[in-house]
């Protein structure tokens, strides 16, 4: 009976471990994508604009295949997993039209923002399915979306962030 209840013992705390595991990694990554977009935000190296559209040009991942214009929305896709591109040419790099947005949602988000005295970015995360998050990144009037894992977020963040930054509207 002792072995018992000690064999329980054990496999409660390594449950408990392996959670609580779980929950930190999840964290982690939300906090180093957080580092990635301010990074990458503040920085002033610019990256090769590789990709036109009808209205500006921008950085395309070789990862990307263009699908479909939308006005000046684009779509993209990774094998099967879609990023949407909005551009609202009216809203200013430090308009928080998409971002106030975001606020007004009852959903409960991963947000943050950063700013410069012209720009305004914001990164938002939300999980919608175990392991597969929603996730927005945007500067000003410009924002892309796409669904990922927790395993793809950094990669994904980190060139969705250089894409909707590379943006030069004609």
């Amino acid at each position: 009976m002792y072995y018992k209840r000690l064999w329980l013992a054990f496999m409660t705390l390594m449950g408990v471990l392996l959670l609580s595991g779980c929950l930190s990694s999840e964290e982690d990554t939300l906090e180093e994508t957080n580092s990635i977009v301010k990074e990458e935000f503040l920085s002033d190296l610019e990256v090769e604009r590789n990709f036109k559209s009808n209205d500006f040009e921008m950085y395309k991942p070789d990862s990307l295949e263009f699908s479909e214009a939308r006005g000046s929305n684009l779509i993209f896709f990774e094998g099967e997993q879609p990023y949407i591109l909005f551009v609202n040419e009216l809203e200013a790099p430090n308009s928080k039209w998409f971002y106030d947005d975001l606020k007004e949602r009852e959903e409960e988000l991963h947000l943050r923002t950063f700013e410069t005295d012209d720009r305004f970015a914001y990164y938002s995360v939300e999980e919608k399915e175990e392991e597969h998050y929603e996730v927005q990144v945007g500067i000003g009037g410009i924002k892309m979306a796409t669904r990922t894992e927790l395993n793809n977020l950094k990669e994904d963040v980190q060139e969705m962030i250089k894409m909707v930054k590379s943006i030069d509207a004609k």
